[in-house]
């Protein structure tokens, strides 16, 4: 694959159902995280991601001072998922710092966005010039399975 890029851009490839976690730019360990955790999903395929999180300071992971999730990015004619659960809750911390999920590589903007239990998201918006969908989602967000529909 040859991608046109100056000196100044680096081409990113990545395939498609790949789940990705982002966060702000960290210069060292304890600097304090600005702004909530990003998942990117890449659709076109499916795929799932585990994340772990803890203090990265310490050893509090070895007696259960951790967070680990599973996400799962699924694709079925006119719905596709991003399904979470949470392995294990020993880290509260990263239950606080919020949670966005941006979805790339879409056509067109979902029809509909939903939460769980089916009900409608209203606080999404679509980007037509990336073809990226952003989704913030609450603070609590444990289990959950958002839900996009044509």
């Amino acid at each position: 694959m040859l991608a046109e890029a100056p000196l100044e851009v680096m081409p990113l490839y990545v395939r498609a159902g790949a789940i990705v976690p982002e966060q702000p730019l960290r210069q060292y360990a304890e600097e304090a995280v600005e702004g909530p955790l990003v998942i990117r999903v890449y659709a076109g395929g499916e795929g799932s991601f585990s994340l772990f999180e803890d203090d990265g300071r310490t050893f509090g992971y070895e007696s259960g001072r951790y967070r680990l999730r599973e996400f799962v990015w699924t694709e079925s004619g006119e719905e596709r998922s991003l399904t979470a659960r949470l392995l294990h809750d020993g880290f509260s911390e990263a239950a606080a710092q919020g949670l966005t999920v941006r979805v790339g590589n879409l056509d067109e903007a979902p029809g509909e966005v939903a939460l769980s239990d089916g009900t409608p998201l209203r606080d999404w918006r679509y980007d037509s010039a990336r073809n990226e969908l952003e989704v913030p989602l609450p603070v609590s967000a444990g289990d959950f399975r958002l839900t996009l529909r044509r």
